[in-house]
């Protein structure tokens, strides 16, 4: 059960006050006293032990298929009476993942939203939500309060700023009940026309690469799962992927140094997350954009080494759904390698997705092998974040 401090004795409510801004007064300190070396430290792949394998795999062998299918979506409303269909999405399908749209916060504080989520799945049995938002900072900040950190990644200048920036904002976050963030974002583009330009870092890329690792290290050490966005990146012409699909005429020969912000964070910093960004690279798949490619999320899996968890972006955006339908999309995507499909999207949409990956394993075309390894990912994601 979640404490709901809003019926707690005044005197008693003005004490855990105090005492939590003693806390973020002390998180503060130690956030500005670390060093160059210290936000930029190469972090190992967690550990995984034999206990941990075990609880983890206890957990799936009970589950049935529909279950376990529910667990690799992660669903956003950004329509009608967003929260209450979120919990019905919970309580019904055991989704195992949401995103905080604008509606989710407007009219109430975020605490009572993420724990009302988290009380039913919890009290129904389930494994902990992932609840995801996207605070970037700047133009991208769905909390929007000025009394909440929100340095865009454009006004970052230094490691020991990003990674303060990321401590601070994570902290604001996880005592929200919020335990993922999709930042930050590592598409390298130096167009200021692009639609991505006010959302990413400036310098060159071994810039963008040092405030990308301190930011994920500031993130981790405040709690919270961060998600580096759009491997394998977008590129200075691309059009906005919300409304088209962009191309891009990398080769893989080259995709490499396109891609190389992703790859040395990825090997230095071992984020818990990966999102897959709606482009085509033609020369490379010419049929599917990297989201929904075998070959680009082969590569990022075992040619880039990401151990974790690998997302799609919104499967609702106008790349996707102007070329392919909901069920080609929602299979394709868990057959090129994804774990996790995020649709932000109506109530009918998310089930038509989800409907379609299960038809997709009781038909054979996915194996029940495949969602297994994407649900141990996330479990264990999830245990690693309590």
């Amino acid at each position: 059960m979640y404490y709901n401090p809003n019926i707690m004795h005044p005197h008693l409510k003005y004490i855990v006050t105090l005492l939590g801004l003693i806390v973020l007064v002390i998180y503060g300190v130690y956030a500005t006293t670390k060093s160059y070396k210290e936000v930029l430290a190469p972090q190992p792949p967690p550990a995984v032990s034999v206990q941990s394998v075990d609880y983890v795999s206890k957990i799936i062998n009970k589950m049935t298929l529909e279950e376990k299918i529910a667990q690799m979506f992660l669903a956003g409303i950004y329509a009608g009476d967003s929260t209450k269909i979120l919990q019905n999405l919970i309580e019904q399908k055991k989704i195992g993942s949401v995103i905080l749209m604008n509606l989710n916060i407007t009219n109430q504080k975020i605490y009572e939203v993420t724990a009302a989520l988290q009380n039913i799945a919890t009290s129904s049995g389930q494994p902990m939500l992932l609840i995801s938002i996207d605070q970037e900072g700047g133009v991208v900040s769905r909390v929007k309060d000025p009394q909440w950190e929100l340095t865009s990644q454009t006004k970052i200048k230094s490691s020991l700023q990003a990674y303060d920036v990321a401590f601070v904002r994570g902290q604001e976050l996880r005592t929200s009940g919020i335990n993922v963030n999709f930042a930050p974002v590592l598409d390298y583009i130096t167009n200021p026309s692009s639609f991505l330009y006010n959302r990413v870092f400036r310098g060159t890329k071994e810039d963008a690469t040092s405030l990308g690792i301190a930011m994920i290290n500031g993130y981790r050490d405040a709690g919270i799962a961060a998600t580096i966005k759009h491997y394998p990146g977008h590129d200075n012409a691309s059009v906005d992927s919300h409304h088209a699909l962009p191309v891009s005429q990398i080769t893989e020969e080259n995709i490499y140094e396109y891609a190389r912000v992703f790859h040395d964070v990825i090997d230095v910093a071992a984020p818990p997350m990966v999102m897959t960004g709606h482009v085509l690279f033609p020369k490379i798949d010419s049929f599917y954009p990297a989201t929904l490619s075998p070959v680009i999320i082969g590569l990022l899996r075992t040619k880039l080494g990401s151990y974790g968890v690998i997302i799609t972006d919104d499967m609702n955006m106008g790349a996707i759904t102007t070329k392919f339908s909901v069920e080609e999309a929602s299979k394709q995507a868990v057959i090129a390698g994804n774990d996790i499909l995020l649709y932000v999207a109506t109530k009918e949409i998310i089930d038509r997705a989800y409907r379609a990956v299960v038809n997709a394993v009781k038909d054979g075309h996915i194996s029940e092998h495949r969602i297994d390894s994407s649900v141990h990912r996330i479990l264990s994601l999830k245990k690693s974040i309590q």
